[in-house]
């Protein structure tokens, strides 16, 4: 059996690296931060910062933005400031991605955190929010509890923006059993199919993602549904950086355009 990214990390990192260091320390963390919402925490640091954006389980930092995500080497429930980020370049001659440390213009915050105890900012707080390949991590009915909770947080007419890999393409290249597809580059980069050979193991594993993490599989239509249902007025279909978020660039990847859908609700 494949071992899962898990696994193999466990396995293979050494025992004292820093990765160990802060899975001992986030333990009594995430005890603490059941008990005491970290909002307190970084009101104060988005405060001096002034930020009113948020980007949702992105692992990139980008000018504008409070990222929070889950994170291994970074402490529970503790916003921290970042000076650097990291840009994607998709060479598509050699089929890999290549990752450069970019300094960013102005620190930006940081929070490792489980949103699904709650996004720790106050009500109608943000302009803005940004969910790009993070919905689908999560149950429909978790995915729905987040939306809310991003609705809660956003000021009337704030936007939130969400990405997904798109159930439809997926589905019309396996009934068209478009090898071409499931066999580009970029599409494999953006799936967990190794040594699955039929059309169906390959759809299917996309929805599940060889068990890192996939839980639910959108096309637009139900995504739009859903947004609605958490309390978005208007909801539109976009297309890949066609945003009235900033700095949209710096956080969608190009190279993930073939297999996505882009949607922006409004509050």
């Amino acid at each position: 059996m494949k071992a899962t990214i898990k696994e193999s990390r466990d396995k293979n990192i050494p025992l004292f690296s820093k990765y160990y260091i802060y899975k001992i320390l986030n333990f009594f963390l995430i005890l603490f931060f059941s008990l005491f919402s970290p909002k307190w925490l970084l009101r104060s640091a988005l405060q001096k910062t002034q930020i009113k954006y948020l980007n949702l389980g992105g692992y990139r930092s980008t000018e504008d933005y409070l990222n929070i995500q889950l994170s291994p080497v970074e402490l529970y429930g503790i916003p921290t400031t970042q000076y650097t980020t990291v840009s994607l370049h998709y060479d598509e001659v050699q089929g890999i991605i290549e990752q450069q440390v970019r300094k960013l213009t102005f620190p930006v915050i940081s929070l490792h955190y489980n949103i699904l105890k709650g996004l720790p900012l106050d009500s109608d707080s943000l302009l803005g929010i940004n969910m790009s390949h993070i919905l689908e991590h999560f149950t429909r009915e978790e995915g729905l509890k987040v939306l809310k909770d991003c609705h809660r947080v956003l000021v009337p007419g704030g936007v939130l923006r969400i990405s997904c890999p798109d159930l439809l393409v997926y589905a019309k290249a396996y009934i068209a059993r478009d090898s071409g597809f499931y066999n580009s580059t970029a599409i494999r980069m953006a799936c967990c199919y190794e040594h699955l050979n039929t059309y169906g193991d390959k759809f299917i594993s996309k929805a599940y993602d060889n068990e890192n993490g996939h839980k639910w599989f959108y096309d637009a239509e139900s995504a739009i549904f859903l947004l609605k249902t958490a309390g978005f007025l208007k909801v539109e279909e976009r297309q890949l950086h066609d945003s009235s978020l900033p700095n949209i660039e710096n956080i969608e990847p190009e190279h993930r355009q073939a297999e996505s859908f882009y949607i922006e609700a409004i509050k």
